[in-house]
């Protein structure tokens, strides 16, 4: 039965209104959406960009991990559109743009979202840097990680004299060129990040060292471990009939191949940790110090919550210590969704937001339902 639910219409001052505001209009808000749209609620999104905005900024030749069917948000796109194909970021930006075509009447892009104000008695203000406002009942944060990049840890101290630049601000590995005729760069990291970006500065040309504060832990690039991912992945939903809610280590290593081949032959050299950048040198914990045209920071993501701290602290990890079936436990009606580990350990990846959104489009309907019912006693 397809459920459509009642608001009272604010004052013209307040803005629209509407049930709910979901929060960016990336994979997880299009997923979500359109698992609302077939259950009859009224909903906006709302991006700070356009549809898609990580995907439209990030590299485009940036390959995705896994193989089309574990990336594609609908099934038939995964099975029709070269299911074990290796797809980059500008198919898949393509692939964002044709999936949100039956939602882009409720997409309003260019809509930065500063506060969620309010209470789950009250309702919920969502208020854009504009001064627009957006009432509803209740409010998915699907804004992911992009746009919070995370700072080294520990932090090291720099006087400039040497210039650096986050993975993320990166729209064109052509970018890594600019020092090249000036100098080594040094990428500071020990994920997937960092790989790619090495495997990049080696297609330009670019000399490149490595600072991790942990050793580098790769991954197999076999065909054998290709296998076996496929397999895990048909393995995965299984497991997860079973304990829906296992939680885990979700962040692998640098993936093998080429930028395994560059560090283990020192073409890229690994350094210790950086702890200082002092007049045109990066300075080592070990003592040595080396000059560098350029730092590149692959240093990983936080979530973008920052919209949510006026309302509710929250941590920069294990956000779902903060959830129940109602949203956030101090801000009912507070969803959040496509972030690390919330219900499982594969919530933050593609084919978690693709499983999971059926879900939490229930938990979302169930909460408005119990909301009505509630005010109606009154």
């Amino acid at each position: 039965m397809r459920l459509r639910f009642s608001r009272p219409a604010p004052p013209a001052a307040e803005g629209a209104s509407t049930d709910v505001v979901i929060i960016g209009a990336g994979p997880a808000g299009l997923s979500l959406a359109h698992r609302l749209m077939k259950r009859g609620v009224d909903f906006v999104i709302v991006d700070s960009g356009e549809i898609g905005e990580t995907w439209r900024r990030i590299p485009p030749d940036l390959s995705l991990l896994n193989p089309w069917w574990l990336c594609a948000m609908s099934w038939r796109s995964a099975l029709l559109d070269g299911a074990l194909a290796r797809k980059n970021a500008r198919d898949f930006y393509a692939h964002l743009r044709s999936f949100a075509a039956p939602v882009a009447g409720r997409i309003r892009e260019q809509f930065h979202v500063v506060a969620v104000l309010g209470s789950p008695d009250e309702g919920w203000t969502v208020t854009s840097s504009g001064g627009d406002a957006i009432q509803c009942r209740a409010v998915v944060c699907c804004s992911g990680y992009y746009a919070q990049p995370a700072p080294p840890t520990p932090q090291f101290s720099s006087d400039g004299s040497i210039p650096s630049v986050h993975v993320s601000e990166l729209r064109h590995y052509d970018e890594l060129l600019t020092p090249a005729a000036t100098g080594r760069v040094l990428v500071i990291g020990s994920r997937i990040s960092a790989g790619q970006v090495l495997e990049a500065l080696d297609q330009r040309g670019v000399e490149a060292d490595i600072s991790c504060r942990t050793p580098i832990r790769f991954e197999s690039n076999s065909v054998g471990r290709r296998i076996r991912v496929s397999l895990y992945s048909l393995y995965e939903p299984l497991r997860l009939a079973v304990q829906p809610e296992r939680r885990g280590n979700s962040y692998p290593g640098m993936h093998g191949g080429r930028a395994r081949e560059l560090i283990e032959s020192t073409k890229v050299r690994t350094k210790p940790m950086l702890t200082s950048v002092r007049d045109g040198q990066a300075h080592f914990s070990d003592g040595s110090r080396e000059r560098y045209a350029r730092l590149i920071l692959a240093t990983g993501y936080l979530p973008a919550l920052d919209y949510l701290r006026p309302t509710v602290s929250l941590p920069q990890t294990a956000l779902y210590r903060c959830l129940n079936s109602q949203g956030l436990h101090n801000a009912p009606g507070v969803f959040l969704f496509g972030f690390d580990n919330l219900r499982s350990l594969r919530s933050r990846y593609l084919r978690g937001i693709r499983a999971e959104a059926d879900w939490l489009a229930r938990m979302v309907v169930r909460f408005l339902s119990e909301q009505s019912r509630a005010k109606s006693t009154f």
